[in-house]
């Protein structure tokens, strides 16, 4: 008897083991499927949506996002599909004073929430798309808001990595892990989305979102998109099936800041073969500064068309380095943001041209200041030539650091090469500033503390005034943050 009662507590343990053996088994080679969903923007009219929604089912389309406002026809209409609604609200571009403010953000969202959260078929609703990101305090305010009968959650669109996130934030755990995340994918589509949908896909992401229209775009680039997403609806794979394409995924930069580049090249040899004299003088303003300096404050070289001419080309220079800032380190939805903020100044679009044409006409407008302010006060300068080229040879320096800072942007070097390279540039500025200050200073025979402390002191004083209300007053800090963190 002891010995059954033996081979029956061996079997159970056998048995036991076997049982968490094949559960371990197969729970490791089971995985979530990962669910499809369309967005729909809202430049679609009613009846176009609900005339597409069949076929997206049919390619396996289980989530719909629509933008808010949605109308109660639309909701039942979409209804009849079975289908899972997700609707965004349409805040956006929001900083992080502009979240943290109480009216800002429940005058938004509070009406929302309660008429989106009552309508059973609503699963999600999206509280803020491309802005500062709500604390879980704020989060756990607005599900109070939720119908009684309700079990919607929140979510964020947001961009915490390379495609755009669209994060699902549940009300009680306030998760955001990106293993558990929704990408979405926007208009327009781009030939790199193709490599990084397949990263996402392999990834096993649990959901992927499309932008109707960059969908619509894949489609007809893509020849076999649709033909993958049919076999997915048709499958129990967990995963849609892509090929592996070799397409590249570096940084489409434009031809025109080469171009412009280029011209500024140009335009110093031909300035070098016009004037003789211009070549010497170069070398004599970096090897025997103190020559150069004696020259121009004694009259000996009166020529104002070399200062013209650099001034010019800081100014182009000023805006390239603008323009390899801004595409180094602000995406196209930072670009969004800052524009969304300040719509008056995107005279040619909202794209990193506009920020190059701001950065010229504010450099032109700074410099001439600059000049005003070293000649004014002076009385060792008597000619408006003299302080043009005080103040204006060190910016050969320029060419050098802004075609270095153009090649590691077109070469995908280091981010901290390319903004060392800028603080560079704006540091010859204001070297350039404070050389000619102390030069012309040199020539004063009285006076010469009053001049500096007017010029370079002021300089000094005022920049720190603007650094520290750029700080603390939050609000162009809070523009530039969100659009450099998008």
């Amino acid at each position: 008897m002891k010995r059954v009662s033996t081979y029956l507590r061996l079997s159970f343990v056998y048995i036991l083991l076997l049982l968490v053996c094949t559960s371990n088994y197969v729970s490791g080679q089971s995985s979530t499927r990962t669910s499809l969903g369309i967005s729909f923007p809202n430049t679609l009219n009613e009846l176009q949506i609900i005339n597409s929604i069949p076929e997206l089912k049919d390619l396996g389309f289980e989530i719909i996002e629509l933008q808010h406002p949605v109308s109660d026809d639309l909701i039942k209409e979409i209804s009849k599909f079975s289908l899972e609604l997700w609707i965004r609200t349409d805040l956006k571009f929001s900083t992080l004073s502009q979240i943290n403010h109480p009216d800002h953000v429940m005058n938004a969202l509070v009406s929302h929430i309660e008429t989106y959260s009552s309508l059973p078929m609503v699963s999600r609703i999206g509280l803020t798309s491309y802005s500062a990101r709500l604390d879980a305090q704020k989060i756990h305010e607005l599900s109070s808001y939720n119908s009684n009968t309700s079990n919607t959650s929140f979510y964020e669109v947001n961009t915490i990595s390379n495609p755009n996130l669209l994060t699902v934030i549940n009300a009680d755990t306030y998760s955001r892990n990106p293993s558990n995340a929704y990408f979405i994918f926007e208009s327009p589509f781009l030939s790199k989305d193709v490599p990084i949908l397949t990263t996402i896909n392999k990834g096993g992401a649990q959901g992927i979102f499309f932008d109707y229209f960059w969908l619509e775009e894949a489609m007809e680039n893509i020849s076999y998109l649709k033909e993958s997403l049919k076999a997915y609806a048709d499958s129990d794979d967990t995963k849609l099936l892509l090929p592996d394409l070799e397409t590249s995924n570096s940084k489409n930069i434009p031809n025109w800041p080469t171009i412009v580049l280029l011209l500024l090249w140009i335009s110093i040899a031909l300035h070098i073969k016009s004037n003789p004299t211009y070549r010497p003088l170069i070398a004599r303003y970096f090897t025997y500064h103190r020559f150069f300096v004696d020259d121009i404050m004694r009259y000996r070289e009166r020529s104002t068309t070399p200062g013209i001419i650099l001034f010019i080309q800081h100014a182009y220079f000023t805006g390239l380095i603008i323009y390899i800032l801004s595409a180094t380190f602000v995406s196209d939805k930072g670009l969004e943001a800052f524009f969304f903020h300040f719509p008056v100044v995107a005279v040619f679009g909202v794209n990193y041209f506009t920020l190059f044409a701001i950065a010229v006409i504010t450099t032109f407008i700074l410099s001439f200041v600059g000049l005003l302010w070293l000649y004014i006060p002076s009385k060792s300068m008597k000619h408006f030539s003299q302080v043009l080229s005080l103040y204006s040879w060190i910016f050969h320096i320029d060419f050098i650091l802004v075609s270095c800072g153009l090649i590691l942007l077109i070469t995908e070097a280091s981010n901290t090469s390319i903004l060392l390279l800028v603080v560079g540039h704006f540091l010859v500025w204001i070297l350039g500033f404070f050389f000619a200050a102390y030069d012309s200073s040199q020539y004063l025979t009285h006076g010469k503390i009053k001049y500096l402390s007017t010029t370079v002191g002021l300089f000094l004083l005022l920049l720190g005034s603007i650094l520290i209300g750029f700080f603390n007053s939050g609000y162009m800090y809070d523009i530039l943050n969100l659009a450099f963190t998008l």
